[in-house]
């Protein structure tokens, strides 16, 4: 068969013969500018996949179109026991007039999601009591971490600055000023820790 007139798809994209669709529109080509387009896009697609982030302590700021590559990062040894870890970025990102601030969450130095928190209600840097609590709220299991004069803060599911109100949000990917996939990262987490541990927070200036 002439290799003009395979059919390919490619994220959405679709060649067949001497027509290109691409998000419902058709466009005709000539059969060798219509394989050109196809083979361009096979290589293009390989070379976003390898610069792909494979540690997200070296490099967080990910979009959602990487949320995949979430399942093959490193794992950093911890040197301490039933940690789980906040590490926040001095990277600030805003969303209107909302501002967040980007963190990795890892437990036992076992990289679990990204985080999110409002920049203007984040939690203090320190160490805490952390455990595994039924959530009225949102029915379902969350994390708790015990913050001094302070009630009901948790690592919770949301997207935006505006879902925190103080708490801390997860994601596997950054999108901007916001996650993705948080129900996904919440699960991912619930499933990992123990009913108690200890949460430590940094954060990088």
């Amino acid at each position: 068969m002439d290799a003009s007139n395979r059919r390919v798809r490619d994220r959405g994209i679709f060649v067949e013969g001497d027509t290109v669709e691409i998000g419902g529109s058709v466009w005709k080509r000539n059969r060798w500018s219509v394989l050109a387009v196809a083979l361009g896009l096979n290589l293009f697609t390989s070379s976003i996949a390898a610069q792909r982030p494979e540690n997200p302590i070296l490099s967080y700021a990910v979009h959602a179109s990487d949320a995949a590559s979430t399942s093959t990062l490193k794992t950093t040894p911890d040197p301490e026991k039933n940690v789980l870890r906040i590490s926040r970025r001095s990277l600030k990102t805003s969303a209107g007039m909302e501002e967040s601030r980007v963190g990795v969450l890892a437990y036992e130095g076992k990289f679990l999601a990204y985080t999110l928190e409002h920049e203007s209600v984040k939690i203090p840097p320190g160490r805490y009591a952390g455990e595994l609590r039924w959530s009225k709220r949102f029915g379902e299991t969350v994390v708790y971490i015990h913050v001094p004069k302070r009630s009901g803060i948790e690592i919770h599911r949301g997207n935006c600055p505006a879902d925190s109100g103080g708490c801390v949000l997860v994601g596997t990917a950054v999108d901007g000023a916001c996650l993705d996939n948080s129900r996904q990262a919440l699960e991912r987490t619930v499933k990992t820790l123990p009913q108690t541990f200890t949460v430590v927070v940094t954060e990088q200036n």
